[in-house]
């Protein structure tokens, strides 16, 4: 019986099977797959995929914007899975022509869609070992957010450093912006998924609290440039969540989010 779900992009995606054989080309994409109980179906991976450790093993076919189109050839998906907020609906098409598989898009805008996300890999596989623990992951995760916050739902004011030079943050209308707001933060940043702005801009803005990634250590990456002079650098409200936990939009962003209410509501 084939198999017909709609992507990200609007367009049917039809196979004639459940899938067997999946490349993906996100890391995201790949913690999605064993999310839903079907790691078993994993063939091919980009370069940056590193989690789990189970996927250590598996060839890798580059990254999306430079994939080794003759090695996933070799490979024989019967499936493609890209996460991507740029793709286009002919990108997508022309990448499915080229592969002679059936494509499927991911765009990651909330944290409802990781969920969904995880659902549409149960539709795409018929494996649906994980669905449940995934789902109640995330329901037992906005339960906690709830708790937190108590009758407080707004918090600090808030700046997500994605990069310092040049200096790009996290906006309302993205993935990450939708983490804040869960969070009872107010994001000081008002326009655009991951903008570029500039320091002035934001020293005016006088966040409460910043918000930055950390080094494969763990460690929070250190402010060098003009950001230094915030405030919140001045008083050490620099605040790090480990990468994995909020800067990919997977399963292990519950406890990313749980953690940034935390730093939000701390104190009130």
């Amino acid at each position: 019986m084939a198999i017909r779900i709609v992507d990200d992009l609007g367009r049917a995606v039809v196979l004639p099977r459940f899938a067997r054989r999946i490349i993906s080309l996100a890391p995201s994409v790949t913690e999605h797959i064993h999310d839903a109980g079907a790691g078993k179906t994993l063939v091919g991976i980009t370069s940056y995929c590193d989690y789990p450790a189970a996927v250590q093993r598996l060839p890798r076919v580059g990254d999306f914007t430079r994939p080794s189109y003759e090695r996933m050839v070799a490979l024989k998906p019967d499936l493609v899975v890209v996460e991507s907020g740029t793709i286009t609906r002919d990108a997508a098409e022309t990448l499915s022509k080229r592969l002679g598989v059936p494509v499927y898009v991911m765009l990651s805008t909330s944290f409802a869609a990781i969920g969904k996300h995880i659902d549409a890999i149960g539709a795409l596989t018929g494996t649906r070992s994980g669905i449940a623990a995934a789902q109640h992951c995330i329901r037992e995760t906005l339960a906690t957010v709830r708790r937190i916050q108590g009758a407080s739902k707004t918090g600090s004011k808030l700046l997500m450093v994605i990069s310092e030079t040049p200096l790009f943050v996290a906006g309302p209308d993205g993935y990450l912006g939708d983490i804040i707001k869960l969070a009872g933060g107010q994001n000081i940043i008002k326009n655009g998924s991951f903008p570029q702005v500039t320091p002035e801009a934001v020293m005016l803005l006088d966040p409460d609290i910043i918000l930055v990634g950390a080094d494969t250590n763990g460690r929070p990456y250190l402010l060098t440039g003009p950001l230094r002079a915030l405030r919140a650098a001045r008083e050490n409200r620099i605040q790090c969540i480990p990468g994995g936990n909020l800067g990919r939009p997977t399963l292990r962003t519950c406890s990313g989010l749980v953690e940034l209410t935390r730093v939000i509501h701390r104190g009130k």
